[in-house]
């Protein structure tokens, strides 16, 4: 074979790479929380309708006997995806739904792709609870949420998704997508439990009625993003991972745990720039 003939093939093996290498959006300013539910069944707890967030994804893990996992996500690039690790690793076939959810009557558009789960997720120990999916077609840039690259803890923080909106009431899910507020929490039932460098620990919202507000079953892997005055979000900050007391009390009703986006944002990058494989 040439050398003309292999610098040539190299190029186009570049050029394919240099394609598929879908970078962050940039700043020019510079235990768990999923559910299995029955198919057709569509979760945030006392929270509002959301304002349009395209940057959200539903997404189900398909079980046996037409059941499947329900988890959110968040778009970080046109083609790729950030969820919870615990959402994917029982292996099984997933669809991603990419629409306007804070209309009741999207559903979305399924789209498939594969999915990467960090090497070191640990179910066990409910750490590094990310993974990253890669779409095989691309999404709008307006659906792009850039990433978070420090922290917001002085923010308004907000999260969304299709969970429950009873903790303890299996079918309690909303018919669009819900929002609610959360707070950073300092003093955090898991803290001496989690790396406060790679985790971001939430206080569920408790108003003058007693209510609690913040995610639940179902809302697993779903964003966590500060807002700014306008209440628009600045970028992806954290996704849902687990909450409630050890003993499985208070599901959703305490504290919550996030994992920090920006303490993976390089690993996050180079999954983003590894070479695109088509499906057959």
């Amino acid at each position: 074979m040439t050398t003309k003939l292999l610098r040539l093939m190299a190029s186009l093996m570049l050029m394919v790479l240099l394609v598929r290498c879908d970078k962050p959006t940039v700043d020019r300013n510079e235990q768990d929380h999923a559910t299995v539910l029955d198919s057709g069944e569509e979760k945030i707890i006392h929270g509002f309708d959301a304002p349009q967030r395209l940057f959200f994804v539903k997404i189900h893990v398909y079980l046996p006997r037409g059941r499947y996992i329900l988890c959110g996500g968040v778009i970080v690039g046109r083609y790729h995806v950030l969820s919870a690790a615990h959402c994917f690793d029982s292996g099984n076939p997933f669809d991603v739904f990419v629409g306007d959810f804070a209309k009741s009557r999207d559903n979305g558009k399924p789209m498939k792709g594969k999915v990467k789960i960090h090497e070191k997720w640990s179910r066990s120990l409910l750490i590094n609870d990310i993974a990253i999916v890669k779409l095989y077609k691309p999404v709008s840039p307006s659906r792009v949420l850039k990433m978070c690259n420090d922290s917001h803890a002085r923010d308004n923080i907000a999260v969304c998704g299709l969970g429950r909106t009873i903790p303890d009431v299996k079918n309690s899910w909303s018919v669009r997508l819900l929002e609610t507020h959360i707070q950073e929490n300092r003093s955090c039932i898991f803290n001496n439990e989690i790396d406060q460098s790679k985790t971001i620990c939430f206080s569920t919202t408790l108003d003058s009625t007693g209510r609690h507000y913040g995610a639940c079953k179902g809302d697993s892997g779903g964003p966590s993003f500060p807002l700014d005055n306008d209440y628009n979000p600045k970028c992806a900050y954290g996704l849902v991972s687990y909450g409630g007391l050890p003993n499985g009390d208070l599901l959703c009703l305490t504290d919550e745990v996030h994992t920090r986006v920006s303490a993976y944002k390089e690993w996050i990058e180079e999954q983003m720039c590894i070479n695109w494989i088509e499906p057959s």
